[in-house]
């Protein structure tokens, strides 16, 4: 909310309609203003594990236990996360996303272009697309250090020759660059330059 809005909710928690429960709901208690949040009762809502969900989604939705546990590892404790991922294939969304990363280096300029046309242009699957982006440098990072936890766990051999090419401070740097991108999405920015800024830096060797 923008601080007009805030204000105009800071009356109705200072008067509150008789018999009545607000319950409000955000990501974070710094997007409130600390005028509303003292007048709150906070309460912690906790992740539901990586174990619970996958048991789920192989329970309900028949997947196997490796696309099952890529899914639960992504869906950052939340079902609603889990159930997305697989009503809009996103399984194969992956797929396609990881390979464009794994060449993006060998991509001349105008296919970096295109490609930031396209998933800009696709807005509303931008931010699980960034996860997804996301999930392949943190894949290549971690790797090095200990290769039973990465999340991509189906194209494990591409991941080994990837983070063995590069020094984990490179990658890091990406996955930065990716967090910087998503943490400006709550702005009015212009997604297409975002996105062809966002690819320039990945494809940096």
């Amino acid at each position: 909310m923008n601080a007009a809005a805030s204000n105009a909710l800071l009356k109705i928690l200072e008067e509150p309609p008789d018999r009545s429960m607000l319950v409000l709901i955000a990501n974070h208690k710094s997007d409130l203003l600390p005028t509303i949040a003292s007048r709150c009762q906070p309460v912690q809502f906790k992740r539901i594990s990586e174990k619970h969900i996958a048991t789920w989604i192989k329970h309900e939705h028949g997947l196997n236990s490796q696309a099952a546990d890529m899914i639960a590892a992504m869906a950052n404790g939340s079902l609603s996360n889990a159930h997305m991922m697989i009503d809009e294939n996103w399984l194969q969304g992956r797929k396609w996303l990881i390979a464009e990363m794994q060449g993006l280096s060998l991509q001349p300029m105008a296919r970096l272009f295109a490609l930031a046309e396209k998933l800009a242009r696709e807005k509303e699957l931008l931010g699980a697309r960034l996860e997804i982006i996301k999930s392949w440098f943190r894949d290549l990072i971690i790797n090095q250090y200990d290769a039973r936890k990465i999340i991509n766990k189906d194209v494990a051999d591409q991941i080994k020759a990837a983070s063995d090419q590069t020094d984990a401070l490179v990658h890091l740097s990406k996955l930065d660059a990716v967090q910087k991108l998503q943490s400006r999405l709550k702005a009015n920015t212009n997604l297409r330059l975002s996105m062809e800024k966002l690819l320039i830096t990945l494809a940096q060797q």
